[in-house]
């Protein structure tokens, strides 16, 4: 067991644990309705700094951010979990708590040191990279055991050397989805009569439905990914089972086709016409040289 603990602890000190970084995401995502610094109330007491957050639904309920314990009055607080309103401090005044998801490169740090001990790289070696020429580590203000805070210098003080200037500059992504919005509109007027009005509508409601249930910026890739994708509506991939070519070739039943589609099954539709029925007559059937029909099975 020490072992699989210690792969695991070194897979996320790599940084090959990505679930960690999604679920803050997702977080920061829920509390975007607080828009400003000055929605959150500061509250300074003797036992220390605790932040009074306001509800999403309702702005005048207001729930406690305690920082030192890392929890909060609302149901998912209570629980012990990272809820958005502790994101919501995490946002605007860079206090972390201690139930917050571990992505920053001193969690990292601590996890290697957990698991290789005295062989663990320097703290370095788990810094995130960035474009500054200098990284200046210093002690964070919080509750775990190892933190650190990365400052950057300033953009005037960064030298870039850039080998060509581009041409032209590239589009920006709002800039590029209007003239895509344009140019959709134009072939909906274009072919309006050789499409039905109604299931045009019944796709767009979908594509409204898949909108409203997109919260991260993954989610909106993945989106935009399959929104360019050629996929057919009705046919996919895996409607036919293929079959052996020697078992297609045995059929040998009226009405069956020699493809490799699966047949269908169950009671047949209105309408279709099956086999005709011998009467079951022993001497009608001796008199016409043909076998009884049976009480049960096929072809009686």
């Amino acid at each position: 067991m020490e072992q699989f603990y210690r792969k695991r602890l070194e897979r996320f000190a790599n940084g090959r644990v990505t679930m960690y970084h999604m679920l803050l995401e997702k977080l920061l995502a829920s509390c975007s309705y607080i828009t400003d610094k000055n929605d959150i109330q500061v509250v300074t007491s003797s036992a220390g700094i605790t932040y009074l957050v306001p509800s999403q639904h309702d702005c005048h309920f207001l729930y406690e951010v305690d920082v030192a314990a890392g929890a909060c009055t609302c149901p998912e607080g209570m629980s012990g979990k990272c809820c958005k309103h502790q994101v919501a401090v995490f946002k605007w005044f860079d206090e972390v708590l201690p139930n917050m998801p571990p992505t920053t490169d001193a969690d990292r740090y601590a996890a290697a040191h957990l698991a290789l001990g005295e062989l663990t790289p320097p703290e370095s070696f788990y810094m995130s990279r960035t474009s500054c020429d200098s990284i200046h580590v210093t002690p964070a203000t919080d509750n775990r055991s190892a933190a650190a805070s990365v400052s950057c210098d300033t953009l005037e003080n960064i030298a870039i050397s850039v080998n060509e200037a581009p041409k032209e500059s590239l589009p920006t992504v709002a800039e590029k989805w209007n003239t895509l919005s344009l140019e959709i509109e134009s072939l909906l007027k274009n072919h309006a009569s050789s499409f039905s009005h109604q299931e045009m509508l019944i796709e767009m409601k979908k594509m409204e439905e898949r909108l409203k249930n997109i919260k991260t910026g993954s989610q909106l890739m993945t989106f935009m990914t399959s929104f360019g994708r050629l996929v057919p509506r009705r046919y996919r991939s895996g409607a036919a089972i293929r079959t052996q070519p020697t078992a297609a070739s045995r059929r040998k039943r009226p009405g069956i086709t020699h493809g490799s589609k699966r047949q269908s099954a169950g009671r047949p539709p209105k309408g279709h016409l099956g086999g005709v029925k011998r009467p079951r007559s022993l001497s009608k059937n001796i008199h016409a040289g043909v076998p009884n029909a049976k009480a049960h099975g096929q072809g009686h």
